[in-house]
């Protein structure tokens, strides 16, 4: 189990880390103020970006522009502008806090992403830690906020001057006083104070998909083995992208049935062989958490990781000739993959408990499988 997983770290480190992402529709604006339709990729963006790549047509070189060289881009429903601004540098961790109460600024050129516009527009900028400004037609002024300690032992302390700062908002009347003085310094929060929408950014959409898999399992107990048996699944598969990441991370959830099986022989007082055998039907129920290396719009490589329960729906078994318990089986697994338009497959391996609560073995039960499975993905 550890040396697949470390296998598949290995490989999803030497794969290039700009398959990962994908050109989509997009413009850029440059210093004279003409603004370009062409294609933008699209990193999705944890942190505020410092340079944008972009090309004129599928089929045109790369181009990358520099905060110096764009004025503005926007792509996937997000828009950045550049705007010199003060960027408050104070340290974040609690073990260094600083002793100022005011934040300690520092002049920066760099791309803000556009949360709302209009007669007071609102900016997000995010690096070591997540920064809001606002312009109400007088240049970008920085919403603050700073934790500090007054002293090395004290107490934490917060300069949240940002809810006096938004009170001159005119969607601040909307509001109540109690709602303005426990307003957070978050995005969700600050958008609260615009009488209009705040901008839209594209949706992230439940995926669907049917799938069914075989391959090879075996029962390990401490010390005897099943023969390798063939064993089958099918179901279905409920997956929703993470809200960052350019649609890189994703989690699902997959029910499924399986049918496992194993067999051993085991010699009698008399010398005769007899056999062990099991066979289980189980309701199956993984969650996965995918990440995905797009190769273009319709293919993409993907390593999942996965931990979940085996419920026994019905069982048949002759164990020594003594009768046993069945419980609810935990197992963990990874696996790759690859998909193509509506189509996937993925070669998956996983190690977990065998269900059986009082074999006398029970601590050391595993049942490992090996498997291929296909879907179809709308």
């Amino acid at each position: 189990m550890k040396r697949t997983l470390l296998t598949l770290i290995i490989l999803a480190a030497s794969l290039d880390i700009n398959a990962q992402v994908v050109f989509k529709p997009g413009y850029v604006v440059d210093n004279e103020g003409v603004r370009k339709e062409c294609l933008v990729k699209d990193y999705g963006w944890l942190h505020s970006p410092e340079k944008v790549v972009y090309k004129l047509s599928e089929e045109a070189k790369e181009n990358e522009g520099a905060v110096k060289d764009i004025s503005a881009f926007g792509v996937a429903g997000a828009d950045f502008i550049r705007r010199e601004v003060n960027v408050d540098l104070s340290p974040v961790s609690l073990d260094i806090l600083s002793h100022n109460r005011m934040p300690e600024y520092e002049k920066r050129t760099v791309f803000l992403k556009v949360l709302h516009e209009g007669d007071v527009s609102l900016y997000e900028y995010n690096k070591e830690r997540t920064l809001y400004f606002y312009d109400m037609g007088n240049g970008v002024v920085p919403l603050v906020y700073k934790q500090y300690m007054e002293s090395t032992h004290g107490p934490i302390r917060t300069n949240a001057s940002f809810r006096e700062q938004v009170k001159q908002f005119p969607g601040a009347a909307n509001l109540s006083r109690t709602k303005l003085e426990n307003l957070d310094y978050t995005a969700t929060d600050l958008l609260k104070l615009f009488d209009t929408e705040p901008k839209k950014v594209e949706k992230q959409k439940l995926g669907f998909a049917v799938l069914a898999g075989g391959g090879l399992s075996l029962f390990d107990f401490k010390t005897v083995k099943s023969s390798v048996k063939p064993f089958g699944y099918a179901g279905f598969e409920v997956e929703g992208f993470l809200p960052f990441g350019a649609r890189r991370f994703s989690i699902a959830l997959q029910p499924s049935v399986q049918f496992v099986q194993g067999d051993w022989y085991y010699e009698k007082y008399d010398g005769s062989k007899k056999e062990n055998f099991i066979k289980v039907l189980d309701f199956s129920i993984p969650v996965v958490v995918r990440y995905n290396l797009y190769l273009n719009d319709k293919s993409r490589l993907f390593a999942n990781a996965l931990v979940g329960c085996d419920v026994p729906l019905s069982y048949d078994y002759y164990l020594y000739g003594k009768d046993y318990r069945f419980r609810v089986g935990f197992r963990a697994g990874v696996g790759i993959g690859y998909r193509y338009g509506h189509f996937r497959t993925e070669l998956r391996y996983t190690d977990g408990s065998a269900h059986l609560s009082n074999f006398p073995w029970a601590m050391n039960d595993w049942m490992r499988l090996a498997s291929l499975n296909v879907a179809y993905c709308f």
